[in-house]
């Protein structure tokens, strides 16, 4: 395992859009925790969330992705924790899916390493044949979870109920959604290229396309 980090123009957006959405929570998160108890403990989850979002977001080498990706779960569970006294339940809840759909991550991070015989994410180029497309499906799995797509959808609703209104804007809202969909485009253009035309293709569209429409559906 090497600690290596990567930013080109694609990180690089990403990276500054996190950054962007960061700064106007940030002035949203000042004025809203004036005189409350637990502001210093709300400053703390959001430097770490931002802190292990750029992680992720430059990591090139899959161990290191893993570790940021998981770091982000210890500062949700405390972000969500610190709402109120039955925020504890909505915080376990969402420990819990999210730590699902991340063990699928971990079984898809593990399998491709061995199909690439080496764990940097810019050396890896894999066909989708068998084991392949199992390695691409777990950690598809965990990256359509981290942006909060259906059925791994169900602790974001909670949560926003029980977590200081900027936990939602700035990680269920944003930083969640941003990481998953780089995750997903790394993963689609890069680690497993994808023909736009394949079923795997169309099985991703689909679940996008309901996920926009059910979720909105849910939310009216």
């Amino acid at each position: 395992m090497d600690f290596q980090f990567r930013l080109y123009h694609f990180s690089a957006f990403i990276l500054l859009t996190a950054a962007l959405i960061a700064f106007l929570v940030c002035i949203y998160g000042v004025l809203f925790m004036q005189a409350r108890p637990w502001a210093h403990w709300f400053y703390l989850y959001l430097l770490l969330t931002l802190s292990f979002t750029n992680g992720a977001i430059l990591a090139d080498n899959l161990l290191v992705l893993l570790f940021f990706w998981e770091s982000l779960l210890l500062a949700q569970f405390g972000f969500i924790a610190i709402g109120g006294p039955k925020a504890f339940h909505a915080a376990a809840k969402a420990f819990i899916v999210s730590n699902v759909a991340n063990l699928c991550l971990l079984l898809g991070v593990a399998l491709t390493a061995y199909l690439a015989k080496t764990m940097t994410l810019s050396q890896i180029h894999l066909p989708l044949n068998t084991p392949g497309t199992v390695a691409f499906v777990l950690i598809t799995i965990g990256a359509l979870a981290k942006a909060g797509a259906m059925p791994f959808h169900t602790w974001i609703p909670d949560s926003a109920l029980s977590a200081p209104p900027p936990f939602t804007a700035l990680v269920s809202s944003a930083l969640e959604k941003l990481l998953g969909m780089y995750l997903l485009a790394r993963l689609t253009l890069d680690l497993f290229p994808l023909d736009p035309t394949s079923s795997m293709s169309t099985l991703l569209m689909i679940l996008g396309a309901l996920t926009i429409v059910l979720a909105g559906v849910m939310a009216l």
